[in-house]
């Protein structure tokens, strides 16, 4: 037997509907059953030899995905006759996760003169749902400081990669910050954003300047 319920449903909700029945009389026919212990579900009786298995407490697929229960049924007979049978249950993903970066910021050191439309950094982040609710796509997010993302760089929105498109001077800019959005495809959609300080390092590309003679 097999079934599936998704990691979000309540507890009370019935996974699993059975007979347990036992075609001797009087006490011989009276019926028990008992659930494996450490499952976060239980086994009650509704009608007659009708019975349901009912989620007994939160589930998180991200922690389990996959739940072998054990049922045990017994009569009254003496000595007692019991049977077992084993129910798997799955849990089915919901989008109950933000992507997460490995650190909330970064720091960035970058050397002037860098070659144009070379990778500068890869911040990835992790997200432990499963299929479409774990795809992550980035971009630049928040305030755009004196516009100089647009114009110096550019994120892979399926990677996370930072492209320099232009060579950095430090004598005209020496630090800036940026924020990356990681976003999974789930609905509706999670994100979470990272701080990624960028550092300027000097070159020696300036020679000494002489200034004319004052008076």
């Amino acid at each position: 037997l097999s079934g599936q319920v998704s990691e979000d449903a309540a507890p009370g909700t019935v996974v699993a509907l059975m007979d347990i029945t036992d075609r001797d009389s009087e006490e011989n026919g009276e019926v028990h059953c008992h659930i494996s212990l450490g499952v976060p579900f239980k086994i009650q009786s509704s009608l007659d030899n009708h019975y349901k298995v009912t989620i007994s407490r939160a589930l998180d697929r991200e922690t389990t995905s996959i739940y072998n229960v054990h049922i045990i049924a017994w009569d009254s007979g003496s000595p007692p006759l019991a049977t077992n049978k084993t129910i798997q249950i799955s849990v089915s993903d919901v989008n109950d996760n933000a992507p997460q970066f490995s650190q909330s910021s970064y720091t960035l050191y970058v050397m002037e003169n860098n070659a144009p439309g070379t990778s500068i950094f890869t911040p990835t982040a992790f997200d432990p749902d499963l299929d479409q609710n774990s795809y992550i796509s980035y971009s630049f997010r928040g305030n755009i400081q004196d516009s100089l993302v647009p114009a110096y760089l550019r994120i892979d929105s399926m990677n996370g990669t930072i492209y320099a498109l232009r060579s950095f001077d430090y004598e005209k800019l020496k630090t800036f910050r940026i924020h990356v959005q990681a976003r999974d495809a789930g609905v509706p959609p999670l994100s979470s954003s990272a701080a990624v300080n960028v550092i300027i390092l000097d070159q020696n590309d300036n020679a000494p300047v002489i200034g004319s003679p004052t008076e």
